[in-house]
């Protein structure tokens, strides 16, 4: 009998942990932050889990246990995993890109291809003068960077509400880090934020004033050099580019490890 499940910080992990278990490669969709601040609904059967929202199921059924037969599924899979088949999927319509950055590579920028990018990080603190990247808010302007970046970025944000839970709210319990980025007056001028799951960190925003010249391309340098991630020896999965063909070129640019197509998924019987 399928069991629908109270969303809790421990059934997301039950459901993370078999994914690791069965050696499947995250989504960007895929952390404990992600999936319990987006509310979804968690479901079981025998020890099969998966999630789903009124019309989806959000990520993949997954089993630890080689002899469970799948259901017969009638919903479709909103985002699918790279390396792993569902029976009862076939493929279905393309989602997004998924760009993947190695924060080693960010160290020197040699060469050719990091010419551009290399260029264009330069600029913001050349023509501003000095700044101050810290982990901690030196104010209450959190709110106003994100009003301004949502009103010039709407078509290329997922989910709004999520977006201000990310950005405002504490989440450190649940894995969800932020730097912020200030000008030489003490203004926050940028915002990163990302959480983590057991392959990649997942850089879910850079956040950034809209009016100021190459800065976007500077908070993802910092991002992607400071100590607390170049340390841990994971990938960086960016995320897509929603359809937006300049955020795609934007992230061309900047040279990534692996540019991968992630599909939909839907049942064999549609």
């Amino acid at each position: 009998m399928i069991k629908k499940q109270r969303l809790t910080i421990r059934n997301v992990q039950d459901y993370l942990t078999k994914l690791e278990q069965c050696q499947i490669d995250p989504n960007f969709f895929t952390s404990l932050a992600y999936l319990y601040l987006s509310k979804v609904q968690v479901y079981s059967f025998q020890d099969w889990m998966w999630m789903e929202d009124d019309e989806w199921i959000v990520l993949p059924p997954v089993s630890d246990k080689v002899n469970n037969k799948a259901l017969s599924w009638n919903k479709p899979i909103w985002a699918g995993f790279l390396n792993h088949s569902i029976e009862g999927f076939k493929i279905g319509s393309f989602l997004d890109w998924q760009f993947t950055f190695d924060p080693i590579h960010f160290n020197e920028l040699g060469g050719k291809y990091w010419k551009v990018y290399r260029k264009n990080i330069r600029k913001y603190p050349t023509r501003n003068g000095s700044w101050e990247y810290v982990n901690t808010p030196l104010n209450n302007e959190a709110l106003d960077l994100v009003n301004q970046w949502v009103g010039e970025k709407i078509n290329d944000i997922l989910d709004v509400e999520l977006l201000y839970s990310y950005a405002l709210e504490d989440h450190t319990k649940i894995g969800v880090h932020k730097h912020y980025l200030y000008d030489k007056s003490q203004h926050l001028i940028a915002l990163n934020i990302w959480d983590e799951n057991y392959r990649y960190i997942n850089f879910r925003y850079c956040i950034v004033r809209p009016d100021i010249p190459f800065l976007d391309e500077f908070a993802r340098y910092l991002f992607y050099t400071h100590p607390e991630i170049q340390q841990q020896g994971k990938l960086v999965n960016d995320g897509g580019s929603l359809g937006n063909v300049g955020l795609e070129r934007f992230k061309d640019k900047m040279n990534p490890f692996k540019k991968q197509q992630i599909y939909s998924l839907n049942p064999n019987k549609l």
